[in-house]
């Protein structure tokens, strides 16, 4: 995977972007840094850059957890979720064209988790939920898809919520 730094952004002074390759995103932080009897959920906050391509089908795998508990989820960085206008609205979903129109076709499933796009441009994707019940051991959060090339996904980071 080859990052490029960029910086001067609306939001953060610094995001990753990928260039053409395959995605592994990984992250691990130690559970006793974590609060014991909390759940938390983690968060990719990141953009698609004006050449993306390679996020719609197959999707990509969302993971957060210890080795053996982690909770695994489909998503699809390629659309997105807006809320209606009105209260009682279901939200909306979007599908975004990518620069290789013809070959990203995203098909329909509810079992998908799109991204939630903020009112500063950037998207948020929940990767997943974990229980940390205390004790020793590592936490991951992953998000993969290999088995085909993708390009201009830009990250800004992994965010962890109680």
């Amino acid at each position: 995977m080859h990052i490029c730094l960029y910086v001067r952004f609306d939001r953060f002074s610094q995001a990753g972007e990928l260039g053409y390759g395959i995605l592994e995103i990984r992250a691990k932080i130690q559970s006793n840094m974590l609060s014991q009897n909390t759940t938390y959920v983690a968060y990719m906050v990141f953009k698609l850059g004006p050449r993306f391509c390679g996020f719609g089908f197959p999707f990509q795998e969302a993971s957060f957890g210890v080795a053996g508990s982690e909770s695994v989820r489909k998503v699809c960085l390629q659309g997105y979720v807006e809320d209606g206008d009105r209260a009682d609205d279901p939200p909306r979903k979007h599908i975004m064209p990518s620069y290789y129109r013809n070959r990203d076709a995203v098909p329909p499933g509810d079992d998908v988790v799109f991204p939630r796009k903020k009112a500063d441009d950037w998207m948020e994707v929940e990767l997943g939920e974990y229980h940390n019940e205390g004790g020793d051991g590592e936490v991951s959060i992953n998000l993969t898809e290999t088995t085909k090339p993708k390009n201009g996904l830009i990250v800004w980071g992994i965010v962890i919520r109680s």
